[in-house]
């Protein structure tokens, strides 16, 4: 299954087919498995999890073998980006 969904500020994907080599973006990805975890690598780090927030220009890799999860890439500037980033402010996730 592959769905993309675009709104002003992100564009969220829910898809079973996709994994990426090492890449970044200008953008913030948030990542979250829905069946699962799955792998990433962030910053030559590997880990397994359900759900991880990547910050803009930040490599990194997936691999879901094949389970449904939603990606999102998220405009640094925007409301949704700024909530995240404060969120995640003085956690080590």
């Amino acid at each position: 299954m592959n769905r993309i969904y675009w709104s002003e500020d992100n564009i969220t994907m829910l898809t079973d087919h996709l994994d990426a080599k090492k890449h970044s973006h200008l953008m913030l990805q948030l990542f979250l498995s829905l069946k699962g975890s799955m792998e990433i690598e962030v910053s030559e780090k590997r880990n397994s999890c359900k759900g991880i927030l990547v910050n803009q220009n930040i490599s990194n890799a997936f691999w879901t073998k094949k389970k449904l999860h939603l990606s999102v890439l998220i405009e640094p500037a925007s409301s949704l980006a700024e909530q995240l980033k404060e969120r995640k402010k003085g956690k080590n996730s």
